[in-house]
């Protein structure tokens, strides 16, 4: 895809998917969707002056604002698939430190040869042995 580059807030696509702070996405795709609002009003201005008004205004400027405001568009969805895939992470993560914990408690509490006779038993259902 495309690299995305969003000068008013001095970040890009390529940018983004570096980023491992969901909050910081978040904030940023706040302040994204602040600017795409303001285009789409200016959009909105500039098509009344001319239906209503007949004033014509600078269409180029008025081209480069909506596809502007499509990019901009593409780059929130591109963060929210970033917030997604570090969403995924941490439910990864914390299945992994569940797992761990379980293991090391059973090993614990379990007498050895139970424990080793349910983590073989395991390990063959899941296919590991």
């Amino acid at each position: 895809m495309e690299n995305i580059i969003c000068e008013e807030l001095s970040i890009d696509s390529e940018k983004v998917f570096l980023i491992n702070d969901k909050s910081k996405i978040n904030l940023l795709k706040l302040d994204l969707s602040m600017i795409i609002m303001r285009i789409d009003n200016q959009i909105e201005e500039y098509k009344v002056k001319w239906e209503e008004e007949g004033i014509s205004g600078d269409y180029d400027w008025f081209k480069k604002a909506k596809f502007k405001v499509k990019l901009y568009r593409l780059l929130s969805q591109q963060m929210l698939l970033r917030v997604g895939e570090i969403n995924d992470m941490l439910k990864e993560e914390e299945r992994k430190s569940l797992k761990n914990l379980f293991i090391t408690n059973a090993r614990k509490e379990l007498e050895e040869e139970v424990y080793d006779r349910i983590m073989t038993r395991t390990l063959l259902e899941i296919g590991e042995l």
